[in-house]
């Protein structure tokens, strides 16, 4: 393990002292301005002196990006894919493989590291024979225990702190391991025989197994007047005076749920972790209606969550307001088996209304006079317990957005179609209704 360490970190040392090389050749580049604007860069290659100049420089990068390979992996046995080495897009696909397969090595010598930690703490457990108990939870790795684990960059500071306190990945836990073969996803579960009863359960790794179970029912989706009508604004309590349940048991979850029935309005937002992680998975789901916010554990209740809202998901009667809702609705297929019949994507709704953004934080600042805080966006939501910061921010995501929701019916029933309301079934129909249907596919190994 030891030299499993020392390789690691002296590749990345290597790599290190690499990057300072490469970083000088661009300054020099830059001082001899061989580079024209990108418009006049093929004519100026049709000179000889200048061509002979650049491919020089081109060479030295092209030298630097390999010996960067070889310090990163130089015992891989796989063979190097040919690289166009003009072309930028595929040169900084190369550089991310190569980085990728950095961050690889740390993390099979951490896992490494970590088990030998456990395996040293169980033999001094079982060689006490009878000096106490012997403690429930894994031996705990410290950061000192785990070498320069600090000095990498590029990590989220969140993941590192996680890994040096050496607690165990949220994969571990779950119920059902993650399956990442390359089969097709099977789409059916048994808890939406409840809301399909007619429909019987399509033989596994059939075409019908892998296809949206519920796409015959969105394509006979009416929307009823009250979907329609963009009379009512109901402006949102402030956060102050408006309850908030963490709900991460199934006492709780069957709770919230009997709560949410009949709502007429529910919205939902996911906070999704993928950073080393093949496929990712969701950490939080937020909820929130016109009187209450909801942030649900879905690490601890992964596999109570499917069930447990399946009949509200699944209700036409009941508007799944989301923003942005192409990466949800496929998250919410693969982590859940949960599907959305009748949902209004707040972004999709700005697009058809030309706004100068489509992002949530715009709409909370033209609206709710909120500016949405940016920190934690690319946050660990793994992390337990949440601080008070990101609980308030993923709140944020939902609470507000019932009144964005009701905001733009309005503009929507204002633009003045010849047939009222014409605009608001264009988001619902033809642009929601896509994103609906989509279905969650394996990604190809």
């Amino acid at each position: 393990v030891d030299q499993c360490f020392e390789s690691v970190f002296l590749s990345m040392k290597a790599l290190e002292e690499v990057i300072r090389e490469a970083q000088k050749l661009t300054e020099a580049a830059a001082k001899t301005q061989i580079s024209p604007h990108a418009a006049d860069y093929h004519y100026y290659k049709s000179f000889p002196e200048y061509k002979a100049r650049v491919d020089e420089v081109q060479k030295s990068i092209q030298n630097t990006l390999l010996s960067c390979q070889a310090a990163v992996a130089p015992k891989s046995s796989k063979a190097s894919p040919a690289v166009d080495w003009e072309d930028a897009n595929e040169v900084r696909e190369w550089v991310g493989f190569a980085l990728d397969d950095c961050m690889e090595g740390v993390d099979a010598a951490i896992d490494l590291h970590r088990k030998a930690v456990r395996q040293q703490a169980h033999a001094e457990e079982s060689a006490t024979d009878g000096m106490g108990a012997a403690a429930d939870a894994a031996p705990q790795v410290l950061p000192s225990q785990l070498g320069p684990v600090s000095n990498i960059g590029g990590a989220p500071k969140g993941l590192l702190r996680n890994l040096q306190a050496g607690r165990s990945r949220p994969q571990e836990a779950f119920g059902l391991p993650v399956d990442n073969s390359p089969k097709p996803f099977q789409h059916w579960a048994p808890h939406l025989a409840s809301i399909l009863p007619s429909t019987a359960a399509p033989a596994h790794g059939t075409e019908q197994a892998s296809a949206n179970p519920f796409a015959p029912v969105l394509a006979q989706l009416t929307y009823a007047p009250s979907h329609l009508d963009a009379s009512a604004v109901c402006p949102p309590r402030p956060l102050e005076e408006t309850p908030i349940a963490w709900v991460d048991t199934p006492e709780a979850l069957t709770a919230m749920a009997s709560e949410l029935q009949g709502e007429q309005h529910i919205a939902v937002d996911l906070e999704h972790h993928s950073y080393r992680s093949f496929q990712g998975f969701t950490c939080l789901m937020q909820l929130s209606s016109r009187t209450k916010d909801y942030i649900v554990d879905t690490l601890a209740l992964r596999q109570q969550v499917g069930p447990a809202l399946i009949g509200i998901f699944a209700n036409p009667a009941t508007v799944k307001v989301l923003h942005g809702a192409d990466h949800d609705v496929l998250w919410l297929q693969r982590d859940f088996h949960l599907y959305l019949v009748n949902m209004f994507d707040t972004g999709q709704a700005t697009r058809v209304l030309s706004y100068p953004s489509n992002s949530l934080a715009f709409l909370l600042e033209q609206f709710c006079d909120v500016k949405a805080d940016k920190r934690f966006q690319l946050a660990d939501w793994r992390a337990r317990p949440l601080s008070p910061e990101m609980l308030d921010y993923a709140r944020g995501d939902t609470h507000y957005l019932l009144y964005c929701f009701d905001r733009l019916k309005q503009e929507l029933v204002n633009l003045g179609d010849q047939v009222r309301g014409a605009a608001v079934v264009s988001v619902y129909a033809h642009v929601c209704m896509c994103v609906c249907v989509h279905v969650c596919a394996r990604q190809e190994s």
